[in-house]
């Protein structure tokens, strides 16, 4: 079986030479919590707050299924049932700028070749 032979199982036949819009309509994410993949007998979750990666059981990827349909607040309710639901871990609070240790000032106008730790004709 050729790879584009399971391409076209995949994704169903393309209409029209639209295999890479089918492409992109199979594969974007169904929800902006949560990335998930059916791996046969059980699957992968990626819960995107802390990036954290799961093994879970068939019936877990069934879940999230029914609910990306409903929304994200339907697939929120699957990851809390689950116990991987947590308080988000980076919100949108501005970073508080660091303290000003020290400051360098160029007082020459340009290189007079006198420092020591210059390589231009070794200080």
């Amino acid at each position: 079986m050729s790879q584009s032979d399971i391409d076209v199982q995949a994704i169903g036949e393309p209409r029209n030479g639209r295999r890479s819009e089918a492409l992109y309509v199979r594969s974007r994410p169904r929800s902006r919590h949560a990335h998930w993949q059916n791996l046969g007998d059980g699957g992968q979750l990626l819960v995107v707050n802390g990036s954290q990666v799961f093994d879970v059981d068939r019936d877990v990827i069934e879940q999230l299924d029914a609910a990306a349909p409903l929304g994200d607040a339907a697939v929120e309710r699957v990851l809390e049932a689950i116990g991987v639901l947590a308080p988000p871990r980076i919100d949108d609070t501005p970073l508080v700028a660091p303290p000003l240790y020290a400051l360098s000032l160029a007082v020459a106008q340009k290189c007079n070749l006198g420092c020591t730790y210059c390589y231009a004709a070794q200080g």
